[in-house]
């Protein structure tokens, strides 16, 4: 576990530097929903800061403009040098701001996965995402999409709410690949961890389910097109996809690590314009709707990924 890494991402998030008579404490709060989360990251800050006994607790807030009372949960360490020098850094006329070259440079998966888990949230059935960045000036949030495109090789942009926005597909796997192996129990609001067990278990009984042809319309570019046509093409496109498919699920698809990889390595892949409308074996058809799925690429570009192979 890195600190560097870990603080970045809880800066980008919900934590903040507290600088009382020049003693500077660490410090977040998360909403008592979420007291799980809380105590896992107050965990993960022990390790390296100093807390008292009392260093996380939920408080109750009373409110007297609704006449409510919220409850939170609190955590705050104790003085630190390696704090003082983390707030010469990070604020600037008692704001915050973004310490650029430290952040690219100190941000890795794990602090992106908790600045997700603080201020992220999955939309669209885990298929977009979204950052809270609207408290970041528009040079910070611009200077955020270079480190998601430089660092973590992810294409984002900024909404009209001012948030980053993660939307394409395959941009959204790649993320996901990368923080999921961090993303906290508590949170599985964010995580696609039970849609990964439906996927496994659909890929599982694919060899059980009834045989079938199902006619698939695909799109190659020119070269696999005209090799392919006027041929037996259905029965060349089965035979290859059924040990491609395969080898890639079990290969390079199940791993996090690994499935980051290969989408980096099948990026530039792009579907083409001849349409050919292949009868795919029931079972063929269903693999690769699952990795189409799992990978956010069309069953075109598929296609062509194991043509090219």
């Amino acid at each position: 576990m890195n600190f560097s890494s870990i603080f970045a991402g809880k800066m980008l998030g919900d934590a903040y530097l507290n600088c009382s008579h020049s003693a500077v404490r660490f410090a977040f709060i998360h909403a008592l929903k979420d007291k799980d989360y809380a105590e896992h990251s107050y965990n993960l800050f022990a390790k390296f800061l100093p807390f008292n006994s009392n260093g996380i607790k939920v408080e109750h807030i009373y409110d007297k403009r609704t006449n409510k009372t919220y409850s939170r949960v609190f955590c705050q360490s104790r003085t630190s040098p390696l704090l003082n020098e983390m707030y010469s850094m990070w604020y600037r006329k008692n704001r915050k701001v973004i310490p650029k070259d430290w952040l690219e440079k100190s941000l890795t998966s794990e602090g992106l996965a908790i600045w997700f888990q603080d201020d992220g949230c999955l939309k669209n059935n885990g298929n977009r995402i979204i950052l809270s960045t609207e408290s970041f000036t528009e040079e910070e949030k611009d200077f955020l999409l270079k480190v998601m495109k430089k660092k973590f090789l992810i294409n984002a942009s900024i909404d009209t709410q001012g948030r980053i926005d993660i939307s394409r597909s395959r941009e959204v796997r790649k993320f996901q690949a990368l923080v999921e192996p961090y993303i906290h129990k508590s949170m599985k609001r964010k995580s696609i961890n039970n849609r990964w067990q439906h996927w496994e278990k659909e890929w599982r009984e694919v060899s059980h389910s009834k045989k079938g042809i199902c006619r698939t319309s695909i799109y190659l570019p020119d070269q696999f097109y005209h090799s392919l046509k006027g041929k037996e093409y259905s029965n060349i496109l089965n035979n290859l996809l059924d040990k491609w498919l395969d080898k890639e699920w079990n290969e390079n698809l199940l791993n996090p690590d690994k499935r980051y990889l290969w989408l980096l390595n099948h990026d530039g892949v792009q579907k083409g314009s001849n349409l050919l409308t292949p009868r795919f074996e029931r079972d063929i058809k269903k693999r690769l709707d699952i990795i189409a799925e799992v990978t956010g690429f069309e069953r075109s570009e598929l296609v062509i990924m194991a043509l090219k192979e």
